[in-house]
């Protein structure tokens, strides 16, 4: 659409986009993990995580996030990714 004070068009977008379809599929390789931890947990992770601590480290995530870039080159590497898929989409500029 084209007027007078701005115009609209329907574009192919220069890079693919990572559509996630099932997050709890991707590998943990390629996601960003957000924890928080007090001090003294903390120092114990820096020696080094026994038994005993992983309800601790699991309790203390505070999210998990995919990493759409990561994916994106594991795709382009043919590495397969379940629950995520590259595909060149569209998006509209306004100009």
């Amino acid at each position: 659409m084209e007027g007078k004070q701005f115009t609209i068009r329907c574009q192919k977008n220069s890079q693919d986009s990572v559509r996630i379809s099932n997050p709890a599929f991707i590998p943990l390789r390629l996601k960003r993990i957000e924890a928080r931890f007090d001090g003294g947990t903390w120092e114990r992770l820096l020696v080094g995580v026994p038994e005993t601590e992983r309800a601790v480290l699991i309790a203390g995530i505070h999210d998990v996030v995919p990493i759409n870039e990561a994916i994106r080159r594991a795709l382009v590497a043919d590495e397969r990714v379940e629950g995520a898929t590259v595909a060149l989409g569209h998006h509209i500029r306004v100009a």
